[in-house]
C-alpha cells in the first residue's frame, strides 16, 4: 500500500512539475498569431535558449508570445496598414522565427512604450540591444538612432549638434528625434527595421511632426542608417526648404487670396523631389485640348487637390506623406499621411490618381509635400471661418 501511495505521490509531483515547466511565466501572455511555427518575446529579459527549446517541441506553436500586461503590434514589412496599436488586443503576425527579444533604455516588464512627445508616434527606443535568434542561431544586435541620423546629415555636410538623444540641424534649426518602432529578422541572416523620425521647430513647427523609415540590412544598425539615407533623399530638402523665407531646393506654390474673410491671407506648398520607378518607358501623350502635362513635381499633389483643400485653405503647417503604386495585376494602391498620421481621403485620391497612368506596369510615386503659412503672410494664428462663396485666389508657381 505504501508503495502505490509512494508511487502517486511521485506520478503527482511529475505532473505538477511539467505544468510548471510549460505554463507562461508570470507577466507572459498567449495569443494566436493567426500562422504557425513562430515566437517573439519583447522589452523583458528572458532567456532566448528557453524559448526556442519550447519553440522547437511544439509548444508555442500557433502562439505569439509577448511579455507584460500589453499587446505590441510588430509592422508588416512591406505595407504599414495602420498606427502600431498597443494595449488594443490586436497582433500582426509573428516574424517565421524562433524568437526574439528586444531590450533597451526603453524596455520594461510592460513591454515597450511610445517615448515621442508627438502620441501618435509609435517609436520605442532611441538606441538598446536586441537578442535575435532563428533555427540556426543566436546573435546580439546593438542599435543606436541618434548616431545612425547624425552620421547621415554630416555624410552630406550638415553641421549638427546633439541635444541628448534629439539631432539639431544647425542651418534651419530643426531638432530630430529619431526612435526604433519595430523590426523583424530576416532568415537566415538580416533585419527589417521600421524607424520614425521626430521633428519639431521653435517657431514653425511647435507641435512636432513625425515621418516613419523602412529598410532592411546585415545588421539592424545598417538597417536603420539606410532608412535614413532613404529619407534624406526625398524628405529632408522640403523641410528644409520650408524653413527658408526663399528655398533653394524645391519647387514651390504659392497661393495668395485676395478677396472675402480670407483676403490677404498668404500660403505656400514646398514640393519636394519626387521618388519615381516604371517598369516600362512610356511616352506620355496629354489629352488634346486639356491643361494635362507629362508627370511633373507637382502632379502626385495637384492632381489629388480637392482632398488637401481644407489643409491648403487654413492656417497650419502640414506635412504630407504621399504614395501611390499600382502593382503587377494592375491594382492600384496607396498611402498618405499628414504630419505622420493616415489621411483617408488623401490615400482614396491617390488610388483614383493611379487610374489615370498610362500603361507601363509596374510604378510608383513618392512624395514629400510641406503646406504651411509662407513668410511674408502677415495673419495671425486664430481660427478662421470658412470660406465664401466666389473668394478669389492667385496661385503662382516659383521655380527654383
Amino acid at each position: 500500500m505504501a508503495g502505490v501511495r509512494g508511487r502517486s505521490i511521485v506520478v503527482v509531483m511529475i505532473v505538477f512539475l511539467v505544468v510548471m515547466i510549460l505554463r507562461p511565466r508570470r507577466g507572459e501572455r498567449e495569443t494566436p498569431d493567426g500562422r504557425g511555427g513562430a515566437c517573439a518575446t519583447l522589452g523583458r529579459q528572458r532567456s532566448i535558449s528557453s524559448l526556442a527549446a519550447r519553440w522547437a517541441r511544439g509548444i508555442c506553436r500557433g502562439k505569439l508570445f509577448q511579455t507584460g500586461a500589453r499587446e505590441v503590434t510588430m509592422f508588416s514589412w512591406l505595407r504599414r496598414k495602420g498606427r502600431q496599436r498597443i494595449g488594443t488586443g490586436e497582433s500582426a503576425a509573428a516574424p517565421n522565427l524562433a524568437s526574439v527579444r528586444a531590450t533597451g533604455e526603453a524596455s520594461d516588464t510592460a513591454g515597450p512604450v511610445p517615448i515621442g512627445e508627438n502620441p501618435a508616434n509609435p517609436g520605442f527606443s532611441a538606441r538598446g540591444q536586441m537578442g535575435l535568434s532563428n533555427s540556426g542561431r543566436s546573435w546580439p544586435e546593438k542599435l543606436d538612432c541618434p548616431v545612425a541620423l547624425r552620421q547621415v546629415l554630416e555624410k552630406h555636410g550638415h553641421a549638427v549638434r546633439a541635444d541628448g538623444d534629439v539631432i539639431v540641424e544647425q542651418e534651419s534649426g530643426l531638432a530630430l528625434r529619431a526612435l526604433l518602432a519595430g523590426f523583424e529578422p530576416i532568415q537566415p541572416v538580416g533585419i527589417k527595421t521600421t524607424t520614425t523620425i521626430e521633428i519639431r521647430h521653435p517657431v514653425k513647427i511647435p507641435e512636432p511632426i513625425f515621418e516613419y523609415q523602412h529598410s532592411s540590412g546585415d545588421s539592424a544598425q545598417e538597417s536603420i542608417s539606410k532608412g535614413f539615407e532613404q529619407w534624406y533623399a526625398l524628405d529632408f530638402a522640403p523641410l528644409t526648404d520650408a524653413m527658408r523665407a526663399d528655398p533653394r531646393n524645391c519647387l514651390v506654390m504659392k497661393l495668395d487670396f485676395i478677396q472675402g474673410e480670407w483676403a490677404g491671407m498668404k500660403r505656400r506648398v514646398v514640393l519636394g523631389p519626387v521618388g519615381h520607378f516604371r517598369q516600362h518607358a512610356v511616352q506620355e501623350k496629354p489629352r488634346e485640348g486639356s491643361d494635362e502635362h507629362p508627370f511633373c513635381s507637382c502632379c502626385l499633389f495637384t492632381r489629388c487637390l480637392d482632398a488637401f483643400k481644407a489643409k491648403v485653405e487654413s492656417r497650419g503647417f502640414y506635412a504630407l506623406r504621399l504614395y501611390a503604386v499600382r502593382g503587377p495585376d494592375g491594382a492600384a494602391d496607396a498611402d498618405c499621411r499628414i504630419n505622420g498620421e493616415d489621411f483617408d481621403p488623401g490615400k482614396d485620391a491617390l488610388k483614383r490618381y493611379v487610374g489615370t497612368w498610362p500603361a507601363a506596369g509596374v510604378e510608383f510615386r513618392k512624395q514629400y509635400v510641406i503646406v504651411q503659412d509662407a513668410p511674408e503672410d502677415g495673419g495671425a494664428s486664430e481660427e478662421r471661418a470658412p470660406e465664401p462663396p466666389g473668394a478669389a485666389k492667385e496661385l503662382e508657381l516659383v521655380g527654383v
